[in-house]
């Protein structure tokens, strides 16, 4: 209730636990009160999906399909006919699996490079590591994490663990999740990265 009241575009969000702990959730309800949601889809398959088609997302590989409105006459910008998109792009069976990194890597790229065009959006990364580490694309995040915030952008992401997100995605957190761990790595990591948290009043963990 508190974030529901709180929660401004261009605030930021890091969400860390296991499967089950209600990651998605949070995500979720943050996206409704979002203006636009961008969710960013990396796996092959994902009965997630299916459920955000459902609740009248977007679903596309192409975003170019998400058609633009003419200037609005109070700023002059365009506006999306889609407030809430699902961008996953499906690539052939046939690519040989560096290929098939390479091909993904370029598209998510593209759609940061989207993001940061357009502005006003919410990115939901829901597999941080995935982006970051198999697809390198952890500078084009950290430049939507330094100048997303003059844009009005958002970015919601997710991990299963604290070892599995860049240490940008703490630091530059407005709220941060973090399930309990007892896993000496993560408490490492944490303990590393533990002076780039804001303190409690801007941050809330």
């Amino acid at each position: 209730a508190k974030l529901a009241r709180e929660w401004r575009s261009g605030e930021c969000v890091t969400i860390v636990g296991p499967r089950g702990s209600g990651k998605t959730h949070i995500c979720l309800h943050l996206a409704e009160l979002s203006p636009y949601v961008l969710f960013l889809a990396t796996k092959r398959t994902d009965p997630l999906i299916d459920a955000l088609s459902a609740s009248g997302y977007l679903v596309t590989g192409d975003l170019d399909d998400v058609l633009w409105t003419a200037p609005h006459e109070g700023d002059g910008k365009p506006r999306p006919l889609r407030r809430k998109v699902v961008y996953w792009p499906k690539f052939s069976d046939k690519l040989a699996s560096k290929a098939r990194l390479q091909a993904q890597s370029d598209a998510m790229s593209e759609a940061l490079r989207w993001v940061d065009r357009t502005g006003g959006w919410t990115v939901i990364v829901d597999e941080t590591m995935w982006m970051t580490e198999s697809l390198k694309l952890e500078v084009p995040l950290k430049e939507m994490y330094f100048q997303g915030r003059t844009q009005g952008v958002s970015v919601i992401a997710n991990a299963q663990r604290p070892t599995h997100i860049p240490r940008i995605a703490f630091s530059s957190a407005d709220y941060l999740f973090l399930a309990p761990t007892g896993d000496r790595r993560d408490i490492f990591n944490l303990r590393e990265i533990s002076t780039g948290i804001p303190e409690i009043g801007r941050a809330h963990v």
